[in-house]
């Protein structure tokens, strides 16, 4: 990480966790000498916060990918669902990998705690039909699998 002017590190810890969390998702296929900089974070944060500015491309980019990674985890927990394995094998060993490579930012684990926080308390069903990256045609068919019709 690059601090402002070359000196002293000016950044909050929530905010240096969050740094280091972005540099997993910036897409090097695109980008592959991107370096990001305190002042690229900072635009970022002022986007994400008010929604006024420029957004550099690499980290618009970074958080499209996480919530792509989301959807994916959701979308592997519900599979697993449909055809009774279990939702929580999906969600166990993503979150023993994380533990394992987390690289001092705890964004990534949060998240995944907080998928299961709201599935323990809500259910596993009640908490896919209220995920918001579900079109209605996803969690048809995840039902239907789930729940056959009786012939």
């Amino acid at each position: 990480m690059e601090p402002l002017d070359g000196g002293e590190d000016s950044m909050k810890p929530r905010h240096r966790q969050l740094y280091i969390h972005l540099e997993r998702f910036i897409d090097r296929a695109r980008w592959p000498d991107y370096v990001m900089n305190e002042a690229d974070f900072r635009a970022y944060l002022a986007h994400e916060s008010t929604g006024r500015g420029a957004k550099p491309a690499p980290l618009a980019w970074c958080k499209k990918a996480e919530e792509i990674t989301v959807h994916m985890l959701w979308s592997e927990m519900a599979e697993m669902w449909a055809f009774g394995h279990g939702w929580f094998y999906a969600l166990h060993h993503t979150m023993s990998c994380e533990w394992r490579e987390r690289r001092g930012s705890n964004v990534w684990m949060k998240k995944l705690i907080s998928i299961a926080r709201g599935i323990r308390r809500r259910g596993f069903m009640d908490a896919m039909l209220s995920y918001t990256g579900f079109s209605d045609d996803d969690r048809s068919k995840y039902l239907a699998r789930r729940f056959p019709l009786a012939s």
